[in-house]
């Protein structure tokens, strides 16, 4: 009786609990909540690890096992290279036609410094490996033995999978959810694990750093992409430096070059400031 029971409690969580959880999250930061990555990323690696521990506990109460060993074809690879240079495409896509909330809500996640990345990488090998054995190895798995239907399983463990990810905003929801559609086709296709296992890492990883570096080089703000002067004032000297967009990836160079003039002519008192440049 109790393994039964423990199925219920597991599905009740996965399509319940945590979708409500994400929600929740997702409207504290709608009201302007703003959480430090580093504390974001330690609670994700405690939840990720709770999950992989519950599913682990629920599969081996049931008799189910969560992976095989490893058989993979050639063609069971490139189909894995062919969905994750896919993802990543529609990811960049998804990127530049997203709204400003849904970049500034993706911002605060994508990791900036050498430590975030660091951790980053912890953050995204625990999400692959244990989102993948919950919502594409066992949570289908029982709901095709309760109702006898794999397309019934596979719709509710991608409707699941897509709201629990409310935090990331209802585009980026989505996007997740049409990809988790695809990586159950892949575990259709492979007859294993494995392949989407590889696909979710690699994507968490390459995705974090790829779009991070957008970011860098593309700020957020009133007034991106105008035509700016980018000003050198030392010493009592103002100089144009450029003409050109504050977003420009190569204005730090000029920035570092401006503060090396105002420092051959030892002039003090160096800033660097962008004013709009007048129609």
């Amino acid at each position: 009786m109790l393994a039964p029971a423990l199925a219920v409690a597991y599905g009740i969580l996965l399509c319940a609990v945590l979708p409500v959880l994400a929600w929740q999250s997702k409207r504290k930061l709608d009201q302007g909540l703003r959480i430090p990555r580093m504390a974001l990323y330690a609670e994700a690696l405690v939840l990720q690890f709770l999950l992989l521990g519950l599913t682990w506990g629920v599969a081996r109460a049931n008799g189910l096992p969560l992976v095989d060993v490893p058989d993979l074809s050639s063609g069971d690879l490139l189909l894995g290279i062919a969905v994750l240079g896919i993802a990543l495409g529609a990811a960049l896509v998804g990127w530049r036609r997203a709204g400003e909330a849904s970049k500034d809500r993706l911002r605060m996640m994508l990791p900036a410094t050498t430590a975030e990345r660091v951790v980053w990488v912890a953050v995204s090998l625990t999400a692959g490996i244990s989102e993948e054995v919950a919502f594409r190895g066992l949570l289908p798995t029982l709901i095709q033995r309760w109702s006898g239907s794999i397309v019934l399983a596979v719709v509710i463990s991608v409707i699941a999978f897509s709201l629990s990810h409310l935090l990331q905003g209802w585009s980026s929801a989505l996007f997740v959810g049409f990809f988790a559609a695809v990586f159950h086709g892949v575990v259709i296709v492979t007859g294993s694990l494995w392949i989407a296992i590889a696909i979710h890492v690699l994507y968490d990883l390459i995705a974090g750093v790829m779009l991070q570096r957008i970011v860098a080089d593309r700020p957020s703000g009133d007034g991106a992409g105008a035509s700016h002067l980018l000003l050198i004032q030392a010493g009592g000297v103002q100089r144009v430096l450029a003409r050109q967009p504050a977003e420009n990836r190569r204005l730090r160079g000029r920035v570092a070059r401006a503060h090396g003039w105002a420092a051959r002519r030892r002039l003090p008192h160096c800033g660097i400031s962008f004013l709009p440049e007048k129609s």
